[in-house]
């Protein structure tokens, strides 16, 4: 690898979807990492941090990065939705109640239903 191929946050990106695809989530956690400190905008990449964490059961992890995505995104249902599925998975019923019921507000308000 090259000292470019090493600074680039799509390279990174990509090595992780690798993973992922493969269910390496341990490899395509660090794969993500590496990208987001490159790029530390990238709101898809946390929602994937999110959705690995979930996929190997660290649900207090997935919390935390869902939360980041849901900061930055306030307006999208869909990660609302995926926060509260965590919230629900690590016994805190109540927000993950709360996050449910914003992520209906939000495909209400965009005539969308949750799937």
């Amino acid at each position: 690898m090259d000292d470019i191929t090493k600074d680039c946050a799509q390279y990174w990106e990509s090595v992780g979807v690798s993973y992922q695809e493969s269910g390496d989530y341990e490899n395509t956690i660090k794969a993500k990492i590496r990208a987001t400190e490159l790029e530390t905008n990238d709101t898809q990449d946390w929602d994937r941090f999110s959705e690995n964490y979930y996929d190997l059961g660290k649900y207090e992890k997935a919390i935390e990065t869902a939360l980041k995505v849901t900061d930055n995104k306030p307006d999208n249902a869909q990660y609302w939705n995926s926060l509260g599925i965590s919230y629900y998975e690590s016994g805190y019923y109540e927000n993950d109640i709360k996050a449910k019921i914003k992520a209906t507000e939000l495909k209400v308000k965009d005539n969308r239903f949750l799937v």
